[in-house]
């Protein structure tokens, strides 16, 4: 898979993380409650995308610093051949959108792009994953199996995707999703001990009217000034 690809698949991943059920027992509309996992410095979470052997690709999600104004999060796609890194700071007054973020593909210089006016924000389902978890029934629920291990998850629908949240998971509490077309559950996960992947220090920076060609289908421009 390609930088290019990748790149789709970031884009469409508009990237990250839905589960596939292999489904199990129902709930009979029983309420089952929901506490989810409060957000922690070093937590990880992985994917692997449509079932697929995890050597061929999968999704990393890494909270490598956390503060009142909100949350720094790396995000690897990770193929075979090429490795897609973003590193993003999600505000939390903006519903955890991007005003900033840092792009690498394998070792080489890191993109960081800066808003020269007004606000572009890198697209990603990422601030939709957190509020859709605010929808959740809890007599909508069903225990699954994933990986040889048991889950209970809460159904989530909103028009043609599908997320199960599961309490257990730390990040995003997503054990599966359905999003943009694309099927990712989970793999392995973690309440500490994430590092970043980054290789290269040195960051070239980019203002929002140099922005590449090859990026800006995946960016939202607004020019406007605050």
């Amino acid at each position: 898979m390609h930088s290019n690809s990748l790149l789709k698949s970031a884009g469409s991943f508009s990237l990250l993380v839905l589960l596939a059920l292999s489904g199990c027992f129902n709930s009979e509309h029983k309420g089952l409650s929901f506490t989810p996992m409060p957000l922690l410095k070093g937590q990880y979470v992985e994917y692997v995308k449509d079932s697929v052997p995890y050597d061929s690709f999968h999704v990393k999600f890494s909270i490598l610093n956390l503060n009142q104004e909100g949350m720094l999060l790396e995000t690897d796609y990770i193929a075979s051949e090429e490795t897609l890194k973003v590193k993003t700071f999600h505000r939390l007054e903006k519903n955890y959108l991007i005003d900033t973020f840092v792009v690498q593909f394998n070792s080489e210089i890191p993109f960081k792009f800066v808003p020269e006016s007004g606000n572009f924000i890198f697209e990603s389902p990422i601030s939709n994953l957190f509020m859709w978890a605010e929808q959740i029934d809890t007599t909508n629920w069903k225990t699954v199996i994933i990986n040889n291990k048991q889950y209970n998850v809460f159904i989530t629908s909103v028009n043609e995707d599908t997320i199960l949240y599961c309490s257990d998971i730390p990040i995003f509490n997503i054990a599966r999703m359905f999003v943009n077309k694309e099927h990712l559950q989970i793999y392995n996960y973690g309440n500490k001990g994430a590092v970043s992947m980054f290789t290269n220090d040195a960051e070239k920076v980019i203002a929002g009217n140099e922005l590449p060609e090859s990026f800006k289908r995946y960016l939202n421009l607004d020019n406007l000034q605050k």
